[in-house]
This record gives C-alpha cells, sequence and structure tokens, in this order.
C-alpha cells in the first residue's frame, strides 16, 4: 500500500473518531458507513478499475501508470467501465491532477448526488512548477460554486 494512501485511511480513521468524540449520540448505520468509503491514490484506483472490469492495459512507449490512466479513459468512453459509481468524491491533493484525470473522475459521480470536493493548494504542487492548475474547471466537468474563505 502507498504511503498516500495509508496516510488518507489514517487520516479518514481520525477525523472520524474525532466527529464520534464529539456526537457521542448513536449514528444509524455507522459501521455500514464508513464499510462504504473507499481511499485510493489516483493511480491504485485505475488500477483497480482495470482488475474489476477485466480490461488489459494498452501499451504505449508511455510510463506503465500513464498507460493505466490511458486506458481507463478509453475503457469509460467506449463504456466498458462504467460512469456514476459514487455517491461522492473527495479529491485530496487535486493541485497534483492533470486535467484529463480529473475530467475522467468528475465522470465518476453520480449526477444524482453532483457531489465532488476538490481540495487543492497551488503552493504545496510537486509535480508542477507553474501556479495555477492550468485549466479551467468547468473544462474537466467541474461545476464550481466560486471561491471558499476559510475561516
Amino acid at each position: 500500500m502507498k504511503k498516500s494512501t495509508k496516510y488518507l485511511q489514517n487520516l479518514f480513521k481520525s477525523r472520524f473518531t474525532d466527529y464520534r468524540v464529539r456526537h457521542p449520540q448513536p449514528l444509524k448505520n455507522i459501521k455500514a458507513i464508513a464499510g462504504q468509503v473507499q481511499i485510493y491514490h489516483f493511480h491504485d484506483w485505475c488500477g483497480q478499475q482495470l482488475k474489476t472490469y477485466h480490461i488489459e492495459v494498452e501499451e504505449s512507449t508511455r510510463p506503465y501508470y500513464e498507460q493505466q490512466v490511458e486506458s481507463v479513459i478509453n475503457a469509460v468512453d467506449k463504456g466498458r467501465i462504467t460512469r456514476a459509481q459514487y455517491g461522492a468524491l473527495l479529491i485530496y491533493e487535486g493541485h497534483d491532477f492533470e486535467a484529463e484525470w480529473l475530467k475522467l473522475i468528475t465522470q465518476m459521480v453520480d449526477p444524482k448526488t453532483d457531489s465532488l470536493l476538490l481540495l487543492y493548494d497551488d503552493a504545496q504542487s510537486i509535480y508542477k512548477h507553474k501556479s495555477g492548475l492550468g485549466f479551467t474547471l468547468s473544462s474537466v466537468g467541474i461545476q464550481a460554486k466560486g471561491p471558499m474563505p476559510f475561516n
């Protein structure tokens, strides 16, 4: 398991525990809710999608992780991987996502809920040496509601 995936799992568990301490009243189906949460590093998720839907990785000269992403995108476009798989998605460290990755991920959100939370900070980008995402959120299918100030 990658460090980033383990970190997110631990973060979820600690936040979930914090919530239960602050709100001690019993929550119905709390284990069922926790069991519905999936935490993946983006490239691990791509690999899992390929495995789940029995899709072969399309070979090219690109690095293997890029071949996986490309294979998932193509399989979604061809209807071989189901869209709208998730009621809600949280993308952490979104500043490191490519436009194609976000476009793919937005298709995985159930349009009935249209629940996507994208967290990013341009100052923390490890892959890009520029300011900003380099594309608009609307160009990748994200209907942003405007800046949300932190208090």
